[in-house]
């Protein structure tokens, strides 16, 4: 179908597709895919991980009776980690590459030694000013109005708040796309993403025993700062004596961050974000914005586990048990999204 560069059509129209394998090559699907099966096998080795370790819960009363507190053991996290972290945003990022220099050969028609001389490197666009997307726009004039207007709902500058200055110092409020860039970038030039493992209760800790007033009770739960120094639970009161601290279950989770100045994020949910928003980018390109949407992956899952992507409870008995959150990387595999 001949259509006039930059030309006004419905980015929706069922005419108007970049189908993988069919009017482009399938190598940015395949680059999706394979970020996702890089992401499910990372989940399969974390919830290996916490089957072959389990918390050290350490018990501490001074001697006048006056301070307990309890802190959890656990080790860090493989090293090997933040390699496969990066893999997945090698793909992600590469994908979007991918698409994008498969858009300039189909519509430019040029040979690959053409493109490379007149317009250098064809990257997916990372825009973050509304005239920064001109100029781009204007470097591609053979491109179809239609895919600009797909490529463009993506771009850092529809979907960063304004009050926002610097993307590197908030990273985590550029779009997804965006953030996938940034972090393939940090890993291949600067340094790979941090990653340590956070704890805190699940529940308020139980009290067995009488405390005298006043009392004071500090509690780490989930919004506490992953290499924070405070214990999981302190308890301070007037001398006692027969008092015992009960934990019902703790919880863990991975966090991540880009680097020693960014805020620390879930590592699971972050990576998850990421994948989904590539996801839904790569098929606006192909099929538009409403088919686009009709084709994504749930955003949440009702698995049980809001939180943690482990908990560990223990009986009255002293029995522990490990409950997991599923591996949705898996799931959304199985379930044909990619």
């Amino acid at each position: 179908m001949a259509v006039e560069p930059n030309s006004r059509h419905d980015s929706d129209d069922v005419k108007l597709l970049l189908r993988p394998g069919h009017e482009i090559t399938i190598t940015p699907q395949l680059r999706l895919r394979r970020a996702f099966k890089n992401a499910a096998s990372l989940f399969d080795e974390q919830s290996q991980w916490f089957l072959n370790h389990h918390p050290e819960i350490q018990r501490y009363s001074n001697s006048e009776g006056t301070e307990r507190r309890l802190s959890v053991i656990m080790p860090a996290a493989p090293e090997d980690w933040v390699l496969h972290i990066g893999e997945v945003f090698n793909h992600l990022s590469s994908a979007k590459d991918n698409l994008f220099l498969e858009i300039v050969r189909k519509f430019s028609e040029y040979s690959d030694s053409k493109i490379q001389k007149q317009l250098g490197g064809t990257y997916w666009p990372v825009c973050r000013s509304a005239p920064e997307w001109e100029k781009t726009k204007e470097m591609f004039p053979f491109i179809p109005a239609w895919v600009l207007d797909r490529i463009e709902v993506f771009q850092p500058f529809r979907d960063r708040p304004d009050e926002l200055t610097s993307p590197d110092d908030n990273w985590m409020s550029l779009g997804a796309s965006a953030w996938a860039r940034s972090m393939n970038n940090s890993d291949k030039h600067s340094e790979p993403v941090h990653v340590t493992l956070n704890h805190y209760l699940n529940e308020p800790l139980r009290v067995i025993g009488t405390l005298p007033n006043p009392i004071e009770v500090v509690q780490r739960f989930d919004d506490t700062e992953p290499l924070s120094e405070i214990p999981m639970a302190r308890v301070s009161s007037p001398p006692s004596k027969g008092v015992h601290l009960h934990v019902d279950s703790v919880g863990f989770l991975f966090m991540i961050r880009k680097n020693l100045k960014s805020q620390w994020a879930p590592m699971n949910q972050s990576i998850w974000n990421v994948i989904v928003e590539n996801q839904v980018t790569l098929n606006t390109v192909y099929y538009g914005h409403k088919t686009a949407l009709e084709r994504a992956i749930p955003w949440a899952h009702d698995d049980g586990v809001h939180l943690s992507d482990a908990t560990y409870s223990w009986t009255r008995r002293g029995k522990r048990r490990l409950h997991q959150r599923p591996n949705i990387f898996s799931a959304a595999i199985r379930d044909g999204y990619v």
